[in-house]
């Protein structure tokens, strides 16, 4: 039986989008609550901490903390009392060497049970580096694998054109056990307890199911050919909440 996270996830899209309301109201009322920034970025540090010390303390957040993780010296010493103390978890960095670098640390373990057993843990990911926290992501050459946060999904976060939504709808059928979810900019995924969906921002989810479709000859289809595969089905998510794990969306009145 998997171990259903108690913990919750919310992916921020924000790139070319100033929507702190939405942020703020999706974030945690504790405004004391604490927030631990996890990045590899070294070389940019003072400027990150500028930012999203910024970013936060707007909306009210003042207990922040950077974890930096390539930092071996800061690894050996106290993260895991600082992780034990922490509200939260931001993940920021616009590129994906964090999967492999956290996989690869003392930190991972401690991090991956504080979600499944705190049901007041807070799991953020902003812009790119959001699209790490789902157990696949589209990248611009094909898919990479993520840190599963969110199981049985491959997120796109790309810039809105119709490339982008191209390859996701392919990779989703050629991986059909996960469902693909399109997050626009200006736009929050929340998910709890691991399967429930719902979303808050200025555009809709775009969410996309192959479930139902047998074995395609899509992975033969050369460049620039159409393609065709029956029982593709699409949700657009704006109000409500969608349940990854059976496909059925649910309206809240």
């Amino acid at each position: 039986m998997t171990m259903v996270p108690k913990g919750k996830v919310i992916i921020a899209n924000l790139c070319n989008s100033d929507n702190r309301s939405d942020f703020s109201a999706v974030l945690s009322n504790n405004k004391q609550a604490r927030i631990e920034v996890i990045t590899t970025i070294l070389k940019t540090e003072v400027k990150i901490k500028e930012l999203y010390c910024s970013t936060f303390k707007k909306l009210g957040y003042e207990n922040i903390g950077f974890m930096h993780i390539p930092d071996n010296e800061f690894l050996e010493g106290d993260f895991n009392n600082r992780l034990s103390h922490t509200d939260i978890v931001c993940f920021m960095d616009d590129h994906f060497d964090i999967v492999h670098i956290l996989k690869h640390t003392l930190l991972w373990e401690p991090l991956q049970k504080k979600y499944f057993l705190d049901e007041n843990f807070l799991v953020i990911g902003l812009n790119n580096g959001a699209s790490s926290l789902a157990e696949m992501f589209v990248k611009r050459k094909g898919i990479g694998c993520g840190l599963g946060f969110i199981q049985n999904c491959i997120m796109d976060l790309e810039k809105d054109n119709s490339n982008s939504l191209k390859k996701l709808i392919y990779h989703t059928i050629i991986n059909n056990k996960y469902l693909g979810i399109k997050i626009p900019a200006g736009t929050f995924l929340i998910v709890d307890k691991g399967c429930y969906v719902y979303c808050r921002g200025e555009k809709p989810l775009l969410i996309f199911n192959a479930r139902s479709i047998e074995k395609s000859s899509i992975e033969k289809v050369k460049r620039g050919k159409s393609i065709y595969a029956k029982n593709l089905k699409g949700q657009i998510l704006s109000q409500g909440i969608f349940n990854m794990h059976s496909g059925e969306y649910q309206r809240i009145s």
